[in-house]
């Protein structure tokens, strides 16, 4: 590909989003015109997320240096194929929203910016999978922070707030520790690179207290926005809240991009094979994930409470793949990852629907929709079989895969 080829490719995915963004300012009074306008840019993403992935596969990575600045210098976007493949997800979770959610939403939640802040947090969520800069990471993070909290609290519902202060009280914290982290891992190394920063650090004979602690910091922030035990209480109270086209938004999307930069960093930045108390812990914490999220998911009497904390047991599902770090187990674990985006968002999709028909997803309200809308029914009890693991579907390879 030539270089003017492979920087359009690179910038193309913040085109759309920061357009449709845009453009919905200017017309935010306009129901009809915001969302002609987020089907439009999110098709557009879509397509472009469908290029990117054909063009990624069996070639090397598409890379931009802003302002032709070299790295380690300057910042980089980065897209290989790992990246290629969560592009095109967020692409399709982004257009299957858009055109979900019109008759979910009242006129005022479009005035309140529901419109903008979809459109600022997938650019948020698009941007952290093309990074290569980590400090650029930490200001991605920062975007979704701002874009979700205010997408959990758009309305008038008082457990909208509270959700929204858990929410964005531990994600505070986590951003500071990732700050911080950053700071001494640069005060250390000398890059922020991330590509720079895991070859220097591949030839220290052994770390430094230094590079020790600014792994445990990121690790933690990570593992707080991927909703990881102990650090998922913000979770279950958090999902079920908003309405189904931001719940969905938010199942498909926030936590994985948690889990995406654990794999990320943990591979090339810090590999967990040479700091192996980090390593052990992750695989303890990833199996204790598993196993609450599952537990919690029992307690509850809502679907959407339900689908919130299985959100759970699913991470610990990725990052046991990462704990493993083996290349065939973290493949599955980027395999699992990508089919429980597909799933998850479907089935709240579905639980949206459901509590349209039967004015709640309380369990005890929807029990007759198995006779009356069985179309709803098969849609529901198919992605259900593919989060459990029945063959043929996708959550049985991607169970396979991981044992």
């Amino acid at each position: 590909m030539t270089g003017l080829s492979q920087e359009y490719w690179v910038i193309a995915p913040y085109l759309f989003p920061f357009l449709g963004a845009t453009l919905s300012l200017i017309f935010w009074k306009s129901r009809s015109t915001q969302s002609a306008v987020m089907i439009v840019s999110s098709l557009l993403q879509l397509i472009v997320g469908s290029c990117l992935l054909w063009q990624s596969l069996g070639s090397a990575p598409f890379v931009l240096e802003l302002g032709s600045w070299p790295a380690p210098f300057g910042i980089v976007f980065v897209i290989d194929s790992f990246a290629a493949l969560l592009l095109w997800v967020v692409s399709l979770v982004y257009f299957s929203t858009a055109i979900y959610a019109r008759p979910f939403l009242k006129s005022q939640d479009y005035k309140r910016g529901f419109n903008f802040l979809v459109h600022v947090l997938v650019l948020g969520v698009s941007a952290s999978f093309m990074t290569g800069d980590i400090f650029n990471l930490y200001v991605c993070f920062e975007l979704l922070l701002i874009s979700s909290f205010i997408l959990l609290s758009l309305g008038t519902k008082k457990s909208q707030l509270k959700a929204a202060l858990k929410y964005v009280t531990l994600n505070i914290l986590a951003s500071i520790c990732f700050l911080i982290g950053v700071g001494i891992l640069y005060g250390s190394v000398g890059s922020l690179n991330m590509a720079h920063l895991g070859d220097a650090l591949r030839e220290m004979p052994q770390w430094g207290t230094g590079v020790k602690a600014s792994a445990i910091l990121i690790f933690f922030a990570f593992a707080s926005k991927a909703g990881m035990f102990p650090l998922f209480f913000w979770l279950p109270s958090s999902y079920h809240v908003p309405r189904s086209p931001i719940s969905a938004l938010f199942a498909a999307l926030l936590t994985k991009v948690g889990a995406y930069a654990l794999i990320r960093v943990f591979t090339i930045v810090f590999p967990l094979n040479h700091f192996e108390e980090l390593q052990q812990s992750l695989y303890v914490m990833a199996v204790l994930t598993m196993v609450v999220g599952v537990i919690g998911a029992v307690a509850q009497s809502s679907i959407k409470k339900i689908l919130s904390v299985h959100i759970i047991s699913q991470i610990g599902y990725v990052l046991l793949g990462l704990a493993i770090y083996t290349p065939a187990a973290i493949g599955a674990a980027i395999f699992y990852l990508f089919h429980n985006m597909l799933a998850k968002t479907n089935l709240f999709f579905i639980a949206g629907v459901v509590s349209e028909y039967c004015g709640g997803d309380e369990l005890s309200k929807t029990g007759s929709l198995a006779k009356t809308k069985r179309m709803l029914t098969l849609s529901f009890l198919v992605s259900s079989l593919a989060l459990a693991g029945i063959p043929p579907l996708s959550g049985f390879f991607a169970k396979l895969f991981l044992l």
